[in-house]
């Protein structure tokens, strides 16, 4: 017989964070291994036109830079969802948001091309006498129609990865994210309408009754609830370096990723508003929209979103019963 003579608190630790990123491919899943093949087909085609261009002497330096950089930039996209599970091994349970976004991201960047491809078709083979994007045909109606399909994964995408730097640990005032999406919209807002013709007293370019005017006006809309959705993702990207969160260089990398994204997103309507045109600007811009993917797939690879790893491994108090035998 026994009976309970003592309890008291001790500390009981979870599992001992990961360090550095997964080590090896035995981090990766079905998915990340199909994520890391696209990102590779994506390369090897995009880098395919090099070879047209004949002996480095022909070449023209700017043309393959860029070229190069927007193959980098795309393959990076594609293969998200395997940097997340190499840096995070099973990012899946450990960061399923994050997993949820970067998935999304990569799937609108796949079919990105194929949709370019069948838009090529329908108006060189199939209707090659309608205008692009008049919506004025059954085709070109369906096509504009999965346009806005990637646009909802594009937000989609945005969307998850906030939640996800929310549970990761990224977690700034309200306020602050508040303060910088109505920032961002404003000027954004302010740049933008007019172009459309969508500011008080301005005129429409469209018919207010043709497909043409609804299917641009809720591209419209869903293009800046994407815009907003990015300040959010850029405020709690940098607000993890500001927290100090584990990994640091995961998470300083995302920093880089985050401030690069903001920059970009307030600069183009600003230089959109001052009429700015001169070109060592543009290239800056395109170099940070270009290269903050390319940064934010090395974060992932580096260990983003591990820090709920390192929140499960803390101390805690838990009862610890004692039981001794009657004397």
């Amino acid at each position: 017989m026994a009976t309970i003579i003592h309890r008291r608190p001790a500390p009981a630790r979870g599992a001992e964070p990961a360090r550095g990123p997964g080590a090896s491919l035995d981090a990766l899943t079905p998915l990340g291994y199909a994520s890391a093949v696209a990102a590779f087909g994506f390369l090897v085609f995009g880098l395919r036109p090099l070879a047209d261009l004949g002996g480095t002497q022909l070449w023209n330096w700017g043309g393959v830079a860029e070229i190069v950089f927007n193959t980098l930039r795309n393959a990076a996209i594609v293969g998200l969802p395997a940097a997340l599970e190499w840096g995070v091994p099973g990012a899946r349970r450990v960061t399923p948001w994050l997993m949820r976004g970067t998935v999304l991201l990569a799937l609108e960047q796949l079919a990105q091309p194929l949709l370019s491809a069948a838009q090529e078709f329908v108006s060189t083979q199939l209707e090659p006498n309608s205008q692009p994007f008049a919506y004025d045909t059954p085709l070109s109606l369906a096509l504009g129609i999965l346009r806005l399909s990637l646009n909802l994964l594009a937000i989609g995408g945005a969307w998850a990865l906030a939640d996800g730097l929310f549970d990761a640990g990224s977690r700034p005032r309200r306020g602050i994210v508040g303060g910088v999406v109505i920032a961002g919209m404003a000027v954004s807002a302010y740049a933008y309408l007019p172009l459309y013709g969508l500011w008080p007293g301005a005129q429409t370019p469209w018919p207010i009754d043709t497909p043409v005017f609804w299917m641009n006006l809720v591209g419209i809309a869903m293009g800046f609830l994407e815009i907003a959705l990015w300040y959010v993702v850029g405020t709690r990207l940098v607000a993890g370096l500001a927290f100090r969160l584990r990994p640091r260089l995961g998470w300083g990398l995302g920093a880089v990723a985050g401030a690069a994204s903001l920059a970009v997103r307030f600069a183009v309507p600003l230089m959109t508003l001052g009429q700015v045109q001169d070109p060592l600007a543009g290239q800056a811009v395109y170099v940070l929209a270009t290269g903050l993917w390319i940064v934010l797939w090395v974060a992932f690879a580096a260990g983003l979103g591990r820090a709920r790893e390192h929140h499960a491994g803390r101390v805690r108090l838990t009862r610890l019963y004692v039981r001794n035998p009657v004397s």
